[in-house]
């Protein structure tokens, strides 16, 4: 069995929401990774370490962009 970090976790997710949804506006991407980011928070991962690795995914400033950041951090 593989073991994801929370990090992969959800830079996958974020691809797949990205792939699924091709119509979908980066604010909905972005709101979506926020929602995922406090569901790990409330499961006790540290808010600090996580948002400062997925620091560049937050910064985004488009599809193209989110998705290439998110792709780079899933081995």
């Amino acid at each position: 069995m593989c073991n994801f970090t929370p990090v992969q976790i959800i830079a996958d997710y974020i691809l797949r929401f990205l792939k699924n949804n091709a119509d979908a506006k980066l604010y909905e991407a972005m709101q979506r990774l926020e929602k995922k980011i406090g569901q790990f928070v409330a499961d006790g991962v540290d808010e600090h370490q996580l948002r400062s690795s997925l620091s560049k995914v937050s910064r985004s400033r488009s599809r193209a962009t989110l998705k290439e950041e998110c792709e780079q951090l899933i081995p």
